[in-house]
């Protein structure tokens, strides 16, 4: 079933009944929130994605997701999570795992430190 948009206080709900979710292939980075995707990755379910730069800087194809190029990519994607339990299992664990070891908040926020370091070193904010 294809809700559309509903509130955000409601969106957890949606997702946990999911079997599949799916970034839809008009969206990008500039028009979905960044916090949906990673979402999507830790709530352990399968995810299909636009073969986008944005996505792929994230996820990988066939190891995290299933990323397609067009209508038809997305189509074939969601029949073989459907019918591949395995496949689908096997995606939505590398996902989390991956969100939960490299894009938590705590990972998060030492990659900003560190690049704040870093811009210190280069550029040093005199006093």
């Amino acid at each position: 079933m294809f809700k559309g948009v509903v509130p955000q206080r409601k969106v957890k709900h949606y997702i946990k009944a999911a079997d599949v979710v799916l970034i839809p292939p008009l969206l990008s980075f500039t028009l979905l929130s960044p916090i949906t995707l990673f979402e999507y990755m830790a709530s352990r379910k399968p995810i299909i994605a636009p073969n986008i730069a944005s996505i792929r800087e994230v996820l990988e194809n066939e190891k995290d997701a299933l990323l397609y190029d067009d209508i038809h990519g997305l189509a074939n994607a969601l029949v073989r999570l459907l019918s591949n339990a395995e496949l689908a299992e096997k995606l939505a664990i590398n996902a989390y795992h991956k969100v939960l070891h490299k894009y938590s908040h705590k990972q998060r926020a030492l990659k900003i430190i560190n690049a704040l370091k870093e811009l210190e070193n280069i550029n040093p904010i005199r006093k």
